[in-house]
């Protein structure tokens, strides 16, 4: 009685399409980061000008009216600014998650990312490429490290409405000072809680975070030799 024994071959995977669109979009971010900076400069210059006129016809309330104009511009400037960090995270998630299942479709592998229960899509996406490449990305350190902490900016901004964490005064004061020494940009309204990025600093920081981050890990996938089984 013959037995049927199965084959296996090696093989990498062709990463390049991959590389190509993630490459197209980090440029995409960038080009709409100095778009959105220019347009939010337009829109300051215009509303300046409408405070001066104001000031020009009531000169008893220039300090109301200067108080006003500081409020519009930092909440126009984080309006914008914090969108920005959601995105840039969104693409971190969508192109960890695109390159699990790159890895899933060239090794046939059994195991889905689906499979691994982790609602934070990032975390389960490092955990699945771990597990099918033998390849941990924290050990990235440094780069790890930072996109956990704009992950806890970025849960702020969606989950919290951009306002400081904490239950108590002692709380939020020391949240808040965290907020400012892990990100310089950060202004806080300390009678709301609630806190504004002022400037493109933070959105460009993130989006070379995150360039760095892919590229070595679409570095470190490509380099693999993986046994797969020829499926007949």
């Amino acid at each position: 009685m013959l037995t049927k024994k199965n084959s296996f071959t090696e093989k990498s995977i062709n990463l390049v399409s991959f590389k190509e669109r993630t490459e197209y979009e980090l440029k995409y971010l960038r080009s709409y980061v100095v778009d959105i900076s220019e347009a939010i400069s337009e829109k300051g210059d215009a509303l300046e000008a409408n405070m001066i006129a104001d000031i020009d016809s009531r000169p008893d309330d220039e300090e109301v009216l200067v108080d006003l104009f500081n409020k519009e511009i930092s909440k126009l400037k984080s309006y914008f600014y914090h969108s920005s960090i959601v995105l840039v995270y969104t693409l971190l998630e969508s192109s960890l998650s695109h390159l699990s299942e790159e890895i899933k479709g060239c090794t046939n592998s059994k195991l889905s990312l689906q499979d691994l229960s982790d609602n934070n899509l990032i975390r389960k996406s490092i955990r699945y490429i771990e597990l099918t490449c033998d390849i941990d990305l924290k050990k990235e350190k440094k780069l790890y490290d930072r996109i956990c902490e704009y992950q806890q900016l970025r849960n702020q901004i969606v989950h919290s409405n951009s306002r400081v964490k904490g239950n108590n005064p002692t709380a939020l004061a020391k949240n808040a000072k965290a907020l400012e020494v892990t990100f310089s940009g950060i202004e806080i309204n300390y009678d709301s809680w609630d806190f504004h990025v002022t400037d493109n600093t933070l959105i460009k920081e993130l989006v070379e975070v995150v360039d760095k981050f892919l590229g070595v890990a679409i570095s470190k996938v490509n380099s693999q030799i993986f046994v797969v089984e020829i499926l007949i």
